[in-house]
């Protein structure tokens, strides 16, 4: 074992002990994602096995449940080792420091375990380790000062754990050498302190930096700035103080800012991309905007919770949540972290503090009523930007007891709409009480609270037009952005399309109102877009992450496009979108998580879409339609989709699902369609998607179920219109209620293990049937009455599509079978057990194209009337007993491409108007008793790619002609009496890949045009009379697999290629191919043949026959020769057969010998020569050393070697 990769999988118990023990070889294991271990110490004693694997370069057991502490044995795994990876097990104890020593180790993995201690200062000698994650443990100390050591590092993940101290300087970039890769830097969650180091911004590379939950004092290095690439950057739950630098506005790729919960003060510069992805970014915000998200960003920062939260997936939304719990409830919501503050020794007497408390949650109330007015769904009952700001003014000055205390009684000085004409204390909540004094309050502050009021206070500069509204340090993205926003997100949508062959995007330009742009509805009142259709546009390119920005979107359609790589994951961000349909486009990556709740149609089929349905779909509650067609998805059928009771239509087919039907999907009472058809599925459908009477369409072939139907299918599922279950393995009888499915269009049971009759009456009740497909079972019983359900059909006025082929179905063909549809275009029934004639009545459907009537009883003519289907396509008849001639009305079906007729007992000429049929792509009359020339027509069928006539009697030569067929890939003529000289012609063939002449009498030449069939891979002229020279120049064929020219005249050498695999061999090369193509003439086989696949090699089938077996390997038909009258002599007879079994003998010891396995033990050129020479003259009793030469040959001696 070199590879052993277990991961992902269901696994549990534990590891053998032994397992590496070996494998020597070994240097990849993966064990991760299963359920292995039981949490115990001995979980991990594997690892002491693992010492043997000395090539070991990956080992990963991560996420299982793995207990106990690192086995010191670990240290002595492969010096090689590359990737160890150990996270989300429930190891404990400290990190042994041993696994320092693997200075080969480029990823080291131990997130959540139960870690503890320090991470040990030999960490540094690891230089070439790139990613790091110790995330989630219990390690303490200081974060040590060799980390800096590991200078190739661009991830570092040490969050949540109890470091302390600061971020060493060894860390940051001040030289050279130093972590100046680093992309990630997470320390968050931890008691780190000190001021953050300037030198951070030297990390010119990081993407992302968290620092939140931590101690850190002082203010925001102004360095901070240089980080041109940074798109995160989370700095809250600090002591973070001073101003917050302008200049950050210069970060244009940040996306995610959170200064939270510090001391800061100023005003954050927002910047055209600049902003919290879920509110919408990009573009100014709009003077007159509204303020939706400010509302949701206060409810958030007030609760703690956010919209997209798992309760409020199933519940109501965060808005209604919170205005259900006002005023009585509001302290059960407020997030608790906000007061967790102690009351000063003044604050200790009862009254004052009771006094705080009612006045925390005065201010609470208001907080929230502020949040709530902003956030109504619609925009006309949503506050004011000023009046939001006098709000929260007021709210600052009752909590600091500062200001005039009849402020809160006075009316607004604008109003939100006609809703909001109360009085401001009204709106507000907080009722007028007795002045106190501010002295009590004013060092005891919640401070918490004051924090969210004085950040959540915009400071603004009061402009004669409007207010222009900035957020400060809890602040992301606050109002709705004007639609300038929208069009820079289409703008930059536009710009990653790299064609647009149909200039579907000439007109987004600045010239024109996006609205008016193509593709593009907008909104009536708010002008912002709301639909974006680009479907069918062939558009290629990359979809942007911008599209993110369009907050307002409810429908995006862009399918039937060319679009590549992934789904952006900021189309979570678009919490209105309700339609999303990206089918039939090249993307990839996997689905996105976190989409809006608002979806109701998710329509992705026909990409190349990996990974599992994400869990995150069992929350989308609105959902009606699920469409994932053809992907590249794994796993099981997720059971959550259970969940989503207003699901309708389900369509999973064309992955990789494994597993089986989940129980629960029959919960989904809705569902109208269901598709799970050519994935891995197997089991048994589950009882209760049966009971799902709103039942449509049912779609789950091409898997690998079983079980049977139940016996009243049709009345549990009563409105099926399409049901389609083919090639699964199922088995049982058909259903007899299936015939009161009366609205069934699309009928496929083929392909399974269905046995019995056909109810009678199947089609009594189905008027709209158009596709009934039965073929591939075990139906009928071989008798008269199988047939007996075709009378029923006659009611199927739309029935167009009808296979009962491969069944064993008998008797003859009925006469109700001529009133079937006129609309009838496919008729298969071959392969069963039909007798009679073909019933001239089936010749009346005009629209057929095709029929099928092969393998088979039939017996008579090939009725005349078959030319009256003029559409037809395809007609197979082959493998029956007709017999007379090929009617002349054949040559009415000029649409025909291909016509087998091969294997019956048809008799006469090829009629000439078979030339009609131009279109003619497969010919096949082979094996029936057909005479006079091939048509000197046939070379006018010029896109003929199968030609098979073999077996006939037919005469005369092989036309010229026939070599205009340019797009032949195979001919056959083989087993006539064709005579004359092989035409040249032939070599205009091209695209020939097999050639069989066999069995005539052509005389003359190979021609040498032979040497331009390029592509030929089987040639065939045995047994004729041709005579010449072997054409040296067959060499060239570098694909021939098989050539056969015994039994003819030929001189000379045949150019012999490697068997089967082409290359030109030299005069002095070896002879193995023609050992082993003698053995095969010689004994009939093949060494493909599948006796040999499981036994002995054609080579050793033929050694141990020899020599007492020999007749019983030898092919028969070499030996159908009459004895003349001088040989019917018995004496005379003994002699010629005891000189055909030596001859036989002599032939085959030259192929055993020539097909050695070592080149060095096969016969030379030479001495096959000799050999063959002297069988000849043995055989013909010619040559004066002949009988001698025959038999020092069959002992074995006088094998000359060069």
């Amino acid at each position: 074992m070199e590879y052993l990769a277990l991961l992902d999988n269901n696994f549990s118990g534990g590891v053998p002990f032994d397992l590496g023990r070996k494998m020597k070889n070994l240097f990849f294991l993966i064990l991760g994602q299963n359920n292995l271990g039981y949490g115990d110490a001995s979980d991990l004693s594997f690892i002491d096995s693992l010492t043997n694997c000395s090539k070991l370069q990956t080992f990963d057991f991560s996420a299982n449940s793995f207990g106990g502490v690192l086995p010191t044995s670990i240290a002595n795994l492969s010096s090689h080792l590359k990737l160890l990876v150990a996270g989300r097990n429930q190891l404990v104890g400290s990190i042994p420091a041993g696994i320092f020593n693997f200075i080969n180790l480029d990823t080291l993995g131990f997130e959540r375990n139960l870690f503890s201690g320090v991470i040990p200062f030999e960490i540094g000698q690891l230089r070439k380790l790139e990613l790091v994650s110790f995330r989630k443990n219990k390690l303490s100390g200081p974060i040590p000062e060799s980390i800096g050591n590991l200078t190739r590092i661009f991830g570092l993940d040490l969050a949540e754990n109890n470091f302390s101290g600061t971020i060493p300087s060894s860390v940051l970039p001040l030289e050279l050498g130093k972590l100046n890769n680093l992309q990630e830097l997470d320390v968050s969650e931890n008691k780190l302190s000190g001021h953050i180091p300037s030198t951070l911004g030297n990390c010119l590379k990081l993407e992302g930096l968290f620092l939140e939950g931590n101690m850190f004092q002082g203010s925001i290095p102004l360095t901070f700035s240089s980080l041109k690439g940074i798109e995160s950057l989370d700095l809250s739950r600090n002591n973070l103080s001073g101003q917050i630098p302008k200049d950050l506005v210069a970060l244009v790729l940040l996306k995610n800012l959170n200064l939270s919960f510090n001391n800061l003060a100023g005003e954050v510069p927002l910047h055209g991309v600049f902003g919290n992805l879920k509110y919408g970014i990009g573009g100014r915000t709009s003077i007159e905007g509204d303020v939706y998200s400010y509302g949701i960003l206060l409810l958030e920062m007030l609760t703690g919770k956010r919209p997209t939260d798992e309760l409020f997936t199933i519940r109501q939304s965060l808005h209604e949540f919170c205005k259900e719990a006002l005023p009585e409830r509001v302290m059960e919501i407020v997030d608790s972290r906000m007061l967790l503050v102690e009351p000063t020794d003044a604050e200790n007497d009862a009254q004052k503090e009771r006094f705080r408390r009612d006045k925390t949650r005065e201010c609470s109330v208001s907080l929230v009523r502020i949040g709530i007015a902003c956030s109504a769904e619609s925009p006309s009952e949503r506050m004011n930007i000023k009046d939001v700001i006098i709000g929260l003014m007021k709210i600052k000055e009752v909590f600091l007891g500062i200001g005039d205390n009849q402020a809160l009684s006075k009316p607004w000085s604008r109003t939100a709409s006609s809703k909001l004409r109360r009085p401001r204390s009204e709106i507000i909540g907080i009722p007028l009480r007795e002045q106190h004094s501010s002295s009590t309050f004013t060092s005891t502050i919640a401070t918490k609270l004051m924090t969210l009021i004085l950040s959540s206070l915009l400071i603004y500069r009061i402009k004669l037009v409007s207010f222009l509204l900035f957020f400060t340090t809890a602040t992301q993205a606050a109002c709705r952005l004007s639609n300038e926003t929208d069009r820079l997100a289409l703008l930059s949508f536009k710009e990653l399309i790299a064609e647009d062959p149909l200039s579907s995007l000439s007109s987004w330009n600045s010239s024109l109102d996006l609205c008016k742009w193509d593709g593009v509805t907008c909104s009536r009142k708010h002008q912002r877009v709301v639909v974006l259709d680009l479907k069918g546009k062939n558009l290629r390119g990359t979809m942007s992450p911008f599209l993110g920005n369009l907050s307002f979107l409810k429908s995006l359609y862009l399918p039937e496009n060319r679009f590549q790589g992934k789904i952006p994951l900021e189309l979570s961000r678009l919490f209105r979108l309700q339609h999303l349909n990206l089918s039939s486009n090249s993307l990839q990556g996997e689905m996105p998580t976190n989409l809006s709740n608002s979806l109701r149609i998710i329509v992705l089929k026909q990409n190349n879409i990996g990974g599992k349905i994400p869990a995150s779909f069992g929350s989308l509650s609105k959902l009606i339609d699920l469409r994932l067609y053809s992907n590249n998805l794994i796993g099981g059928i997720p059971p959550f989709l259970s969940n989503l009771s207003l699901l309708q239509k389900v369509d999973l087919g064309r992955n990789s699902f494994t597993g089986t039907i989940p129980h629960s999907i029959g919960r989904l009472g809705n569902l109208k369609a269901f598709g799970i058809g050519s994935t891995k599925l197997s089991g048994t459908v589950p009882p209760t998607l049966y009971n799902i009477s709103t039942l449509m369409e049912l779609v789950i072939p091409n898997n690998q179920l079983t079980g049977s139907l139940p016996q009243d299918i049709g009345l549990r599922l009563p409105n099926l219109i399409l049901f389609s279950i083919a090639i699964n393995q199922f088995w049982g009888p058909v259903p007899a209620s299936l015939s009161n499915a009366s609205r069934m269009e699309y009928l496929a049971l083929f392909d399974n293990n269905f046995l019995g009759g056909v109810p009678f009456d199947l089609g009594r009740k189905m008027k709209n049937l158009f596709y009934l497909n039965l073929g591939a079972n075990n139906l009928g019983s071989g008798d008269a009455s199988d047939l007996s359900f075709i009378d029923s059909l006659t009611n199927c006025s739309k029935l167009q599509t009808f296979d009962f082929a491969a069944n064993g179905f008998g008797g003859v063909l009925p006469t109700s079978i001529a009133n079937l549809s006129s609309l009838l275009n496919l008729l298969a029934a071959g392969r069963n057990q039909l007798v009679g004639s073909i019933p001239a009545g089936i010749f009346n459907f005009i629209n057929l194209d095709i029929l099928g009537l092969e393998g088979n009883l039939f017996s008579g003519v090939i009725p005349f009337e078959i030319g009256k289907l003029k559409n037809l396509q395809v007609l197979v008849f082959s493998g029956n007993k007709l017999s007379g001639p090929i009617p002349t009305s054949i040559g009415n079906l000029t649409q025909i491409f291909e016509l087998d007729l091969d294997d019956n007992n048809l008799n006469g000429t090829v009629p000439s108007s078979i030339v009609n049929i131009l279109g003619l792509q497969t010919l096949d009359l082979s094996h029936n008793f057909l005479t006079g020339p091939i048509p000197q027509t046939v070379g006018l069928f010029s896109t003929l790619t199968f030609m098979y006539l073999a077996h006939n009697a037919f005469i005369g030569v092989l036309p010229l002609e026939i070599g205009k067929l340019n797009n032949l890939q195979e001919l056959d003529v083989s087993e006539n009496k064709l005579s004359g000289q092989i035409p040249s012609t032939l070599g205009n063939c091209f695209k020939l890949e097999g050639l069989f002449l066999e069995g005539n009498t052509f005389q003359g030449s190979i021609p040498p045009s032979f040497s331009s069939l390029k592509g030929i891979e089987s040639l065939d002229l045995s047994r004729n009379n041709l005579s010449g020279q072997i054409p040296k120049n067959l060499a060239a064929l570098k694909f021939l697999k098989n050539l056969n020219l015994s039994f003819n005249n030929l001189a000379g050498e045949v150019p012999l290629q490697e068997y089967g695999t082409g290359g030109r061999t030299s005069t002095n090369g070896d002879v193995y191919s023609f050992g082993i193509l003698l053995l095969e003439m010689l004994t009939g086989k093949r060494p493909t043949d599948e006796m040999f696949t499981i036994r002995q090699s054609l080579h050793e089938f033929c050694k141990v026959a020899l020599p007492e077996r020999v007749m019983e390997i030898v092919d028969p038909r070499i030996l159908l020769e009459e004895a003349t009258e001088a040989e019917k002599d018995t004496q005379k007879e003994r002699i010629r057969q005891a000189k055909i079994r030596e001859c036989l003998v002599a032939l085959i010891r030259i192929g055993i010998e020539c097909s050695e396995e070592s080149p060095r033990k096969r016969m030379n050129v030479k001495d096959v020569i000799i050999g063959l020479t002297t069988v000849k003259e043995v055989f013909l009793e010619v040559g004066i050393h002949g009988r001698r030469q025959m038999r020092m040959r069959l002992t074995g001696e006088g094998t000359s070697r060069e």
